[in-house]
This record gives C-alpha cells, sequence and structure tokens, in this order.
C-alpha cells in the first residue's frame, strides 16, 4: 500500500486557472463590499429625506399656504383702505398709510421666516437662501404694489397670478431635494451628491 502510494503522481496543478479563480473571487467580494456600502448610503439618504420631509415640511404646508393667502388678502385690504381715504387727504396721510400697510406685510414676513425659513436653515442653508428669494420677491411685489402712484391701474388679478407663480416656484424648491435624489438613484450607481445630503 505504502508503495502504491509512493509510485501515484499528481496531476500538474494549472497555475492560469488557479490565478483566474482568485482574480473571480476577488471581484466577487468587491462587488459585494460596494453593493453593501452604497445601499448603505441609500438607506442613509432615504432616512434624512424621509425626516425632512415628515419633520419639516409636512407640518407646515397648513402655515405656507396661509403666508400666500394672507399676503394677497393684506395687500388687498391695503389698496382697498388706501383707495377710500377722502380726497382732500394730504400728501403725508397717503405715505403714512402706505408705510403702515407695508410694515403690517413685513411683520408677517417676518414671522414666516422665524417659524419656517429659520427651520429649513438648520437643514440646509442654500436651500433657506433659495426660500428666502422666493419670499423676497413677495416683498417686493406686495412693496411695488401699495407704492404705486396711480391705483386705478393697478390690477390685482396681475398681482394675484404673480403670487400664484411665486407659491409654485417656492413648492418646487422645497421640494427639489427629494426630486433631486430621486433623479440621482436612476443614475449611474456610483454616483452620490454629498452637497444636498450631508452623511456625517
Amino acid at each position: 500500500m505504502l508503495i502504491l502510494v509512493a509510485n501515484t503522481t499528481l496531476p500538474p496543478i494549472n497555475q492560469n486557472l488557479v490565478i483566474v479563480n482568485c482574480i473571480s473571487i476577488c471581484v466577487v467580494i468587491t462587488i459585494f463590499i460596494i453593493d453593501r456600502y452604497i445601499n448603505h448610503r441609500y438607506k442613509i439618504i432615504e432616512y434624512k429625506q424621509n425626516w425632512y420631509l415628515n419633520v419639516i415640511v409636512k407640518p407646515k404646508l397648513i402655515d405656507i399656504q396661509k403666508f400666500y393667502d394672507l399676503s394677497f388678502k393684506s395687500l388687498n385690504d391695503s389698496i382697498t383702505q388706501i383707495q377710500q381715504l377722502p380726497p382732500a387727504s394730504n400728501i403725508i396721510i397717503l405715505q403714512e398709510t402706505k408705510v403702515a400697510a407695508i410694515s403690517t406685510f413685513q411683520k408677517h414676513k417676518s414671522n414666516f421666516d422665524l417659524s419656517f425659513i429659520m427651520l429649513i436653515e438648520s437643514y440646509d442653508h442654500n436651500l433657506s437662501i433659495e426660500l428666502q428669494n422666493c419670499i423676497n420677491g413677495i416683498d417686493d411685489i406686495i412693496t411695488n404694489a401699495i407704492g404705486a402712484i396711480d391705483y386705478a391701474q393697478l390690477d390685482l388679478n396681475i398681482i394675484h397670478k404673480k403670487i400664484i407663480l411665486n407659491k409654485s416656484k417656492f413648492f418646487k424648491t422645497l421640494y427639489s431635494v427629494v426630486n433631486k435624489k430621486c433623479n440621482q438613484k436612476t443614475g449611474k450607481w456610483w454616483y452620490f451628491n454629498y452637497k444636498l445630503v450631508k452623511v456625517k
């Protein structure tokens, strides 16, 4: 029995096949690690998206709608008040009424900034700047309308449409973070935008 084992020769090892098998195993392990990493990143992104929507955006949707509704109502009431001034009112009374009307809107705008825009600031500074620009646009619309010289030529329907367009832009900007992330997932699997969602 010992003689038989001693005389038996093992088949030669195919070194190329061994190398190929090693490379295949390394590739499989690498793909597995990358896949786990990507899935982990996506889970973090999805968690932050859900937190952003459920904690920041959804509870404030009614407040956002109220801000735009009250902005137009404030403008409409202010113009009506100014138009009801006696014809003999001097320029000082007229200007004081306009300043008071603008001041009323500014307080309304300031309250919205404190209750919502600053909340966005704590989440994403760049997003808060974009949303603040939208709110500043409403400020310009209201201020220019109240400061108009000839109210007879002031078309409130056109102003209302401008406010609605501004609101549409505001919501589009508000949801841009989520929309970009959703589009990102359908793109190249190795692409991540670290700017929109900061993972610590």
